[in-house]
């Protein structure tokens, strides 16, 4: 009898975890594996460690002004650091404006990030790199109506306070052409300590 009852998708909570190790590593329960613990991944090596995928368009539209992005956001415990990526794929609702784009993150009290990162402009085959830093980091310069890529690499250290790691994003110029940050773009996030 298999008594983890988890399907794909599912929020997997630790002790769904441990049924479904026990039911791998009992191979009269059917599955293919030899019972040892050397092939398994270790509730501890899962922990710490966050993937998030945008499964639907997000638009800002004549705004400078910085906002919760709708999905790319994580708890964060006192004291730990995090390291990680956002690949954002970025449109341009009108075409043929230059908005660029304004980046941050919301952390609890105490804490700070480094960002740094680049682009792809599709229309103009170029790359750039994006201004980095500890407060609002900027792309400016990218036509963003075609399929053009940012990819920012980070890392938060936080303080005595826990809380949520919250990407914040805006046009880096208002207009009234939306800047989109589109389905698919995705964040991957470790914890480091």
């Amino acid at each position: 009898m298999v008594s983890s009852n988890v399907s794909p998708g599912d929020t997997l909570l630790a002790s769904q975890f441990n049924n479904l190790r026990t039911d791998v590593i009992n191979t009269s329960t059917g599955h293919d594996h030899d019972g040892s613990d050397s092939k398994l991944i270790s509730a501890d090596d899962l922990l710490g460690r966050v993937i998030i995928k945008k499964d639907s368009d997000e638009l800002v539209d004549n705004s400078t002004t910085l906002q919760n992005d709708d999905d790319f956001s994580f708890a964060i415990a006192a004291n730990e650091v995090w390291v990680g990526r956002l690949f954002l794929k970025m449109e341009d609702e009108g075409g043929g404006d230059t908005p660029g784009v304004k980046l941050s993150w919301s952390l609890p009290s105490g804490g700070a990030h480094f960002s740094i990162g680049s682009f792809y402009d599709d229309s103009t085959n170029a790359l750039g790199e994006i201004q980095g830093g500890t407060g609002d980091f900027m792309a400016f310069g990218i036509n963003f109506a075609d399929n053009d890529f940012v990819i920012v690499d980070f890392s938060i250290v936080n303080g005595a306070n826990a809380g949520t790691v919250q990407f914040q994003w805006a046009q880096g110029t208002a207009s009234t052409n939306g800047t989109i940050i589109a389905a698919d773009s995705f964040m991957i996030a470790h914890r480091e300590a």
